[in-house]
């Protein structure tokens, strides 16, 4: 890693971002179950071992593939992931000069 401070502050970024983005994934499936929960009747999981009969899989159904629903340890791990990220990208931010920090983009929460 560079000793440029701007360069590991944006390194850092890139990995929160990437990160971020993963936790918005997780959100992102975990309401689309919870909508489908709501509609019991019209929500099936694939890549199971259960079989749903052929007139509700015939229907308009919503359909969650379950290989992407994240287990405990996915949250977790998604979680702590992005919680260090962003310690790094606060450490790195402040470790920018006041003058070399206009033009970049601060961490999220800071003006």
């Amino acid at each position: 890693m560079s000793d440029d401070p701007v360069r590991k502050y944006l390194d850092a970024k890139k990995e929160f971002d990437a990160a971020y983005a993963r936790i918005q994934g997780l959100q992102q499936v975990i309401s689309e179950v919870h909508s489908g929960l709501h509609r019991p009747f019209t929500f099936t999981v694939t890549s199971t071992d259960v079989t749903f009969s052929r007139e509700i899989v015939a229907a308009k159904t919503t359909t969650l593939d379950g290989n992407e629903w994240p287990n405990a340890q996915d949250i977790a791990q998604s979680l702590s992931n992005l919680q260090e990220t962003y310690k790094l990208v606060e450490t790195y931010w402040k470790a920018i000069p006041e003058a070399d920090r206009r033009n970049i983009t601060p961490p999220p929460g800071r003006r």
